[in-house]
């Protein structure tokens, strides 16, 4: 059975790289992305959070499979096939996944033995994730629609948004295993996760 990692943050905190990065100090181990699989309601940029955490944090499913039910199947020692490249991804050791809740969503809490929080200042979370949209903008996309995109966000964000990020956090952490912080160099903390994995994993 693979030990599981989750790593959980806001937007912007670094969990996408952290994750990434465990996973090669681990051997090539399996990686899942939340975003890969599942999702809030896509009418809006989040449901309404308390409501959502009330009725357990429920998600859509992609083409039918849930990332809980995938990471079930890696642990069983099954493959499966990446949601989006239809690539395999066969059982190791160690799987990683990216949850931004961690334990506090009940579906996959179960499936978790080391809980990640990477705790990123919000003034720094927020400007990665702009940065990161406008990277992944189209060179031949007009002004005005990154314009209207990046104040979409800013105006969600300082808003609703803030709140709705700061309750996430602070739900992974009241169950989580370790918490590390998202300002320092993501080979430093990825290195600090792995050794606490494979030290707990060694375990009778």
């Amino acid at each position: 059975m693979a030990y599981t990692i989750s790593i959980s943050g806001t937007s912007g905190a670094g969990k996408t790289s952290l994750a990434r990065a465990v996973a090669e100090r681990l051997g090539g181990a399996a990686l899942l992305h939340f975003d890969d699989y599942e999702y809030p309601d896509g009418a809006t940029i989040y449901p309404d959070l308390e409501a959502w955490i009330a009725s357990g944090l429920p998600v859509a499913a992609h083409a039918g499979t849930t990332l809980a039910g995938e990471v079930a199947r890696l642990r069983a020692d099954e493959s499966i096939r990446h949601p989006k490249t239809d690539g395999v991804i066969g059982p190791t050791p160690f799987l990683v996944i990216e949850e931004p809740f961690g334990r506090a969503r009940p579906a996959i809490a179960a499936f978790i033995d080391l809980a990640v929080v990477i705790a990123t200042p919000a003034a720094i979370a927020l400007a990665r994730r702009i940065g990161r949209d406008l990277g992944m903008t189209s060179p031949d996309r007009k002004t005005e629609e990154i314009v209207t995109q990046v104040r979409g966000y800013l105006g969600w964000y300082a808003g609703n948004g803030h709140a709705f990020y700061e309750r996430m956090v602070d739900l992974a952490k009241l169950n989580a295993d370790l918490i590390v912080d998202g300002t320092r160099p993501i080979a430093e903390l990825a290195q600090t996760v792995a050794d606490r994995a494979t030290a707990a994993a060694s375990q009778p």
